[in-house]
């Protein structure tokens, strides 16, 4: 999983996916943000929504208050999700196993956001174990992975995943490969959704 936080150029544009989810959340916000960097994000947002409680994440701690921890499958299962109505996984690489164990553990009316960053270029693509299990794709297949693979079964999975809840609202944008070199970057998926268990009711702060 890649933690380095250089992806500004993209900030303008979560903010602007994460102010039309949290405006339909419409309640003081509890975050649970993962990955958490150096907090651009929620500093921002900070400003124009009220938030009662934020807990930054990180393997390596770049917030005062932050939990210190290496963000995975295992140790998110140590959070209590009734605590929070925002999760935030900008990882940066491909988290879809973290979202998995999350989400089997989302009882509450939440808002969640996503950063799906692809690993690889040219032809050198890297399809995770867990995306390509949860696929259907037996693990002794060689797969040739390219972007739109990536893309389609990243998106597949999303859908999938958000069959267990009422989605309310759900936004999805991407941002293509650009530059060369040591300025190269992959090309990244960034999915927000306002979700809730059937029958479920929010917990305001």
């Amino acid at each position: 999983m890649n933690h380095n936080k250089s992806d500004s150029q993209s900030l303008a544009s979560k903010l602007q996916l994460r102010r039309q989810i949290l405006a339909a959340l419409s309640e003081p916000l509890r975050v649970l943000d993962l990955y958490s960097g150096a907090g651009e994000i929620w500093k921002a947002l900070g400003k124009e929504f009220p938030i009662a409680a934020y807990t930054p994440v990180d393997v390596k701690p770049r917030l005062p208050g932050c939990i210190p921890l290496n963000v995975d499958a295992r140790s998110v299962g140590a959070f209590d999700l009734a605590r929070f109505n925002v999760i935030d996984l900008d990882s940066y690489g491909d988290c879809w196993e973290v979202w998995d164990t999350l989400s089997r553990r989302i009882q509450t009316r939440t808002a969640v956001f996503v950063t799906y960053g692809f690993q690889g270029k040219g032809s050198n693509w890297s399809l995770s174990y867990f995306l390509k299990t949860a696929s259907g794709i037996p693990k002794s297949w060689h797969i040739p992975t390219n972007e739109k693979l990536l893309r389609f079964l990243g998106e597949r999975f999303v859908v999938n995943s958000l069959t267990q809840f009422s989605t309310e609202k759900a936004l999805y944008f991407q941002r293509p490969a650009s530059g060369f070199g040591s300025a190269h970057h992959t090309p990244t998926d960034y999915y927000g959704f306002l979700i809730s268990r059937p029958g479920a009711r929010s917990q305001e702060a």
